[in-house]
């Protein structure tokens, strides 16, 4: 399996049911009602930041750039190729998960 090959559909259906929660956890006006409904993955920007497209919004059909930063624990087991699933935010908290409507992008902070 190739490095990259951990991001590949299993863990992008993942992404996908993990992005809807954490979008029902926020209940900011501007994204309340959003959900995701797909994620593809690009590319490695860094060695800490994964790619993605997210179609989201209301709709689930504006498409995002999500940046997924990779953090310590979460970049040691990338590297392993291993599965990093038990390091994305299982809850909403701004520290974690942003959303920046205006640019169309999401951040994810994995740990």
């Amino acid at each position: 399996m190739g490095i990259n090959q951990i991001f590949e559909r299993d863990f992008c259906d993942f992404l996908e049911y993990r992005i809807c929660n954490l979008l029902s956890g926020n209940s900011a006006e501007p994204i309340k009602g959003f959900w995701c409904d797909g994620v593809i993955y690009e590319t490695m920007l860094e060695d800490k930041i994964a790619l993605f497209t997210v179609f989201t919004g209301k709709s689930g059909q504006v498409k995002y750039k999500l940046f997924l930063h990779l953090g310590e624990i979460s970049l040691s087991l990338h590297s392993k190729k291993t599965d990093i699933r038990s390091c994305i935010p299982t809850s909403y908290c701004a520290d974690t998960f942003t959303v920046d409507i205006d640019r169309k992008r999401m951040y994810i902070y994995a740990s």
